[in-house]
């Protein structure tokens, strides 16, 4: 499990990222604790073969969104005077005895 937050001020945005390290995280978790109107919205990226459709997820302040860590996504930028804040997860599937990969950033348990 790897657990990160995210303060967003005026204009802050995520620029689009995937959280899928050598195959090993199975799902990204996003809690909204502070989500102005107009903050900025969660768009993931589907693909199948030569297929590419962006969705727009409009989360509201206490939203839990579960998706596949393989998915590419960012957010557009926080037009709110008010900051978001998030706080994110990642479940990473290891076998017995098998150990972690090794992150930059986040608190690893």
């Amino acid at each position: 499990l790897y657990m990160w937050a995210n303060k967003y001020p005026y204009n802050a945005h995520i620029p689009p990222h995937t959280h899928h390290f050598e195959s090993k995280n199975l799902f990204s978790v996003l809690l909204y604790l502070k989500k102005p109107k107009n903050s900025g919205d969660l768009y993931v990226q589907i693909q199948d073969n030569d297929l590419v459709q962006n969705f727009r997820i409009a989360a509201d302040e206490k939203d839990i969104l579960i998706f596949p860590a393989g998915l590419w996504h960012w957010s557009t930028p926080n037009e709110s005077n008010d900051a978001k804040i998030m706080i994110g997860l990642e479940f990473e599937h290891l076998s017995p005895g098998e150990e972690s990969v090794e992150k930059d950033a986040g608190i690893s348990f």
